[in-house]
């Protein structure tokens, strides 16, 4: 379900592209088709950060202060790279590198007896999440507004790596995972030098868990936990 989700997103960015583009002033009107072609980089290397907002539910049935903590704990800052080669003039495949990190600390955490509810610690309860996605995407990019303005969207699969490096009441829990993931974005380069831009994006991301652990042991598919999260970055792109 959810990789139809983003094929769904895939075809909404396709069409917006060509709705905007239709508004634009292309400049391959000035040129024949291949001098055009020939006259737009091929090559945009793409270095960028921002925030992200993980959007599965949180269980209702914490303590409300383990609920609130765990509600911070699901937005965090990201970074990423990618590199992409654009074959004539608008569609281009590449590879990307996305890492989210997200953490929080709380004190006073307290633990009761599962037999008759008496507390039996209070300590402090920490977690650090990072999420890492290594994928392939498809690049589709329009120029307009004299070639100044790009519009570029994109699709992406790959695999990710779940890791989270919690403790409680002195005791260290770490989880790893690795999940299957799929994603999109949307966002406008615009130039600020001959081959520099500066990019904004809004971007979604969905991960479908295939295995996770905690301390070497498997977690039950049950408890697994939601990787979809979305986002917005900015970034500085360069194109060859």
């Amino acid at each position: 379900m959810k990789f139809l989700v983003n094929i769904v997103a895939l075809a909404i960015i396709l069409e917006f592209y060509g709705v905007v583009a239709a508004f634009g002033d292309d400049p391959s009107q000035y040129l024949d088709d291949e001098a055009w072609k020939d006259s737009l980089p091929k090559l945009r290397i793409c270095i960028e950060g921002g925030l992200e907002h993980r959007i599965g539910q949180v269980s209702r049935d914490l303590p409300p202060n383990i609920r609130r903590y765990a509600e911070e704990l699901k937005t965090g800052t990201d970074y990423s790279f990618s590199l992409a080669y654009i074959f004539g003039k608008e569609i281009g495949f590449g590879f990307e590198f996305l890492q989210f990190n997200s953490s929080n600390s709380t004190d006073h955490v307290i633990v009761n007896s599962v037999v008759d509810g008496t507390v039996v610690a209070i300590g402090t309860l920490e977690n650090n999440i990072n999420l890492s996605t290594y994928s392939l995407c498809l690049l589709v990019r329009r120029s307009f507004s004299e070639r100044k303005i790009y519009l570029v969207g994109s699709f992406s699969m790959g695999m990710l790596s779940y890791r989270d490096n919690a403790s409680l009441l002195g005791m260290s829990f770490k989880t790893t995972g690795v999940a299957i993931s799929t994603g999109g974005t949307m966002g406008f380069d615009f130039f600020i030098g001959k081959s520099v831009t500066l990019g904004f994006d809004v971007r979604y991301f969905s991960g479908l868990l295939i295995d996770l652990e905690m301390n070497d042991v498997p977690v039950p598919s049950e408890e697994w936990t939601s990787l979809d999260r979305i986002g917005i970055c900015i970034g500085i792109r360069m194109y060859r």
